[in-house]
């Protein structure tokens, strides 16, 4: 029988919460691990299931339209959300036994909705082919993304590369590590069975989480933001001597540029308080002496920081789409659409004004995001460059989702302001 502390249970309320005021999904099961303190293996399954089904919700969608006596989704919010977790675990959990599903599911839905429900759920999944589901035509359906982010792909990249990034972003990326040092016999320990990539490490299986996230010796982050990182150190003829990460919060990239320019002075600003502490209790585990600053990126003055010089590097790490992310942000696939990207390059040219008057003559910003789109990254850049007094710096450094391996994209784009 499921439970309302079931790992099922678990995720649908957390779907819930989604459809209904756009809850995060870990926020809700951060909050059901404090209130149930369910096992690990509880908690992993959970996330698995509420953030699979939101990722695939289209997909879902288009499979259970075909199945359905009337080709429709249930009207009601607590029948669509059951049906698409059940599909879910159908179609892409093979490890789970099909009796499991049902039984598991049939409980849920007498709790959730109905007996009436119960049943239909019931008799759909005992006769749906798991084996053989019939696959869309449409890329947007056969993938699980929105029309609009499909489109640009197509349009940017031809259909053949939008379909590897699609199929990219829907596999999920292995942990990774970072070695901040030469390892020592400690670190070659928790090292034995990861597979090294430069100072990347990438464990496929297993891994020692805990000890790793413990140690100051590892930061725990992706490939794709320290290889555009180094690519960009690699073309300075000198260390700047003073550094603004403008949007810095939660740290792997202050971190990071310490660890590239230790000799510089690094400025760490973020907007919320929330977050500069989470960024402050980084910089304090990892020994990094960084001034701190809680304000907006957009409204940065050198009084409010006590300085008198502008920075010769200025990162700016803008928010963005995070069409690049895609696989690690189920909800951020559902925010795509052209009027969010218009307010989000709106934002984006606020910080780079800002990051422009900042910036020291013949001074460098590294402008970095998450996304794929050229909305967001070189046709922005190309249009206010020359309004900012900004020059590009060389070509840009661009990952896209599957180009190294993993399902991760994003691009770097160097500035200069003109002396």
């Amino acid at each position: 029988m499921a439970s309302k502390t079931s790992s099922r249970a678990a995720a649908f309320h957390a779907l819930m919460a989604w459809e209904r005021t756009h809850t995060f999904i870990d926020d809700s099961i951060t909050r059901w691990k404090a209130h149930a303190a369910p096992s690990k293996l509880d908690v992993d399954l959970a996330y698995e299931l509420a953030c699979g089904t939101l990722r695939m919700q289209r997909y879902l969608d288009y499979q259970a339209k075909r199945v359905t006596a009337n080709h429709k989704l249930p009207a009601k919010l607590a029948e669509k959300v059951l049906l698409r977790l059940a599909l879910y675990q159908w179609f892409f959990l093979d490890r789970m036994p099909p009796h499991a599903i049902v039984n598991e599911m049939v409980a849920l839905s007498k709790e959730t909705a109905s007996p009436h429900f119960a049943r239909f759920i019931n008799g759909l999944l005992r006769n749906i082919d798991r084996e053989h589901a019939q696959v869309p035509e449409n890329l947007a359906d056969r993938y699980s993304y929105t029309d609009f982010f499909v489109e640009q792909l197509v349009q940017h990249y031809d259909q053949a590369r939008a379909e590897k990034i699609l199929q990219a972003e829907n596999r999920p990326c292995p942990f990774m590590a970072r070695l901040r040092c030469d390892p020592n016999a400690e670190t070659r320990a928790l090292l034995k069975d990861a597979i090294q990539d430069g100072q990347m490490y990438v464990f496929e299986g297993s891994a020692p989480i805990g000890a790793i996230a413990a140690s100051p010796s590892f930061y725990i982050q992706n490939k794709t933001q320290p290889y555009l990182l180094w690519q960009c150190a690699k073309r300075l003829e000198k260390p700047p001597k003073t550094i603004l990460d403008m949007c810095a919060a939660p740290g792997g990239k202050t971190v990071l540029l310490h660890d590239l320019f230790p000799t510089s002075m690094l400025v760490a600003n973020d907007v919320s308080p929330a977050k500069v502490a989470l960024l402050q209790e980084n910089l304090t585990k990892y020994g990094i002496a960084a001034r701190v600053h809680c304000g907006r990126g957009e409204e940065l003055q050198l009084q409010e920081l006590q300085l008198e010089q502008r920075f010769d590097l200025i990162v700016v790490d803008a928010p963005c789409s995070n069409s690049g992310v895609l696989y690690k942000c189920p909800e951020a696939r559902w925010r795509l659409q052209k009027q969010a990207i218009n307010e989000l390059t709106q934002q984006q040219f606020r910080l780079l004004q800002s990051a422009a008057r900042l910036l020291a003559p013949g001074g460098r910003i590294w402008y970095s995001t998450c996304s794929i789109l050229p909305e967001e990254n070189e046709a922005l850049l190309e249009k206010i460059a020359p309004e900012l007094g900004l020059e590009l710096d060389g070509e840009p450094v661009m990952v896209l989702p599957g180009e190294m391996q993993y399902g991760e994209g994003g691009g770097i784009f160097g500035l200069v302001a003109r002396l």
